[in-house]
């Protein structure tokens, strides 16, 4: 299916469920939803990095850099914007670094056709945890609908062989953890000092 025929089927979708939760307060078909969100998701996974920036402690502004390059070792976070073929930005991806070997931690906001925020994805990757094989990994997804609106929230804990852990017996890594969500790609950009021009 062509690039604008699929966002505008997935806009229909969106549009047309939220106006029906609107409506006389008939229940949202939360499958649906779910499923229309996933679609967008998985478009904006497949789009291509348009802009890589760095935060780095000593600097107000993010800084551009190339796509290609890791970027300094101190760097504090790293961002990726997904864009479409006409440079509209679908989703921005976040790379934390920590001082912690073994560690990854990583998070997605996924926008709409007007830049607002319909999904957030935060994964946490780490060695030692005790309580699966390999790495353990944690992914939270935030789901929005209407766009900015928080409508369901799923988290799933599994080791590298994807089987289900129990929270409780896991040993997490001693480090602060941040579930930032920014309510459009405008408040993102603002929030992490990223200038396009």
């Amino acid at each position: 299916m062509p690039t604008a025929r699929l966002r505008a089927s997935l806009l229909s979708l969106l549009v047309t469920t939220a106006a029906m939760a609107q409506a006389g307060g008939s229940r949202v078909d939360t499958a649906a939803v779910i499923a229309a969100i996933q679609q967008r998701i998985a478009f904006t996974d497949r789009a291509q990095i348009g802009g890589v920036f760095i935060r780095m402690a000593d600097q107000d502004q993010a800084q551009r850099i190339d796509p290609e390059s890791p970027g300094p070792e101190e760097k504090l976070e790293r961002y990726e914007l997904y864009c479409d073929e006409d440079g509209t930005i679908l989703g921005i991806g976040t790379f934390v670094t920590h001082n912690v070997e073994g560690l990854e931690e990583s998070s997605t906001h996924y926008f709409d056709e007007a830049g607002r925020t319909i999904a957030i994805w935060w994964q946490l990757r780490w060695a030692g945890s005790k309580c699966g094989k390999g790495l353990t990994r944690e992914v939270r997804y935030a789901y929005y609908h209407p766009a900015d609106s928080l409508f369901k929230e799923v988290t799933t804990l599994t080791d590298e062989q994807g089987t289900d852990l129990t929270p409780s017996t896991c040993t997490y890594p001693d480090i602060e953890r941040r579930f930032d969500a920014y309510l459009g790609r405008e408040a993102f950009l603002r929030a992490k000092r990223i200038t396009l021009e």
